[in-house]
């Protein structure tokens, strides 16, 4: 199985069930009707002071303070499925009007392209009042439903745990401005350096 970003996590068998076989999007992009794959989601970062993959003995677990108060951000993002561009947008609160807002800016990046976003069934994502909007865009933007409770499927949701891993976990933040900044960095980072860029699709064999 390729490695998307490396070996930081697997790439997630899209084809799972036939679910990417028969979806009509297939068939868009390899007629070269679609020119950008991209996989949405939302993520909550948590100021958890939360321990994973130590490797400390029984016992021996490093400590990290806390002040015992929790604090959780919201932001949006979308992985190209070719390129392996991250984008990456806070949010002070998850709602259907900052998600439109998000979808404006995604439409006017990708100026002149026929777009398929992949995404879950959160409920901002079948917001009425995004409807005119896609509608709008239907000759250019298609949208393209994951199954249900198939986080796995979504290849963003990787990005989103490899983040957590690097930036939240073992670490102890002062502010919510040092979370942020470490987050930002992360992001910045995979999108500068090609060793973490994804396999174009043409490359990707699944096993």
């Amino acid at each position: 199985m390729v490695g998307l970003y490396g070996s930081s996590f697997e790439l997630c068998p899209v084809v799972v069930g036939g679910w990417w076989e028969k979806s009509a999007c297939v068939k868009k992009l390899v007629d070269g009707e679609m020119e950008r794959i991209l996989f949405e989601d939302e993520s909550m970062i948590r100021d958890d002071q939360a321990l994973g993959r130590t490797g400390f003995p029984k016992g021996q677990q490093k400590k990290i303070p806390t002040d015992g108060k929790h604090w959780g951000d919201k932001w949006l993002g979308t992985l190209d499925y070719e390129t392996g561009e991250v984008v990456c947008e806070h949010a002070e609160h998850d709602t259907a009007v900052k998600f439109l807002d998000r979808l404006k800016t995604i439409v006017t990046r990708y100026a002149g392209e026929n777009i398929v976003m992949v995404l879950d069934h959160a409920a901002i994502h079948h917001a009425k009042l995004i409807q005119p909007f896609l509608e709008e865009h239907r000759n250019h933007l298609t949208w393209m439903f994951l199954p249900p409770d198939s986080p796995q499927l979504n290849l963003i949701e990787g990005v989103w745990g490899w983040l957590k891993r690097s930036v939240i976990y073992n670490v102890f933040f002062r502010s919510v401005k040092a979370i942020m900044a470490a987050v930002t960095t992360f992001i910045e980072r995979i999108n500068k350096n090609l060793e973490f860029r994804t396999p174009k699709v043409s490359q990707i064999s699944l096993m």
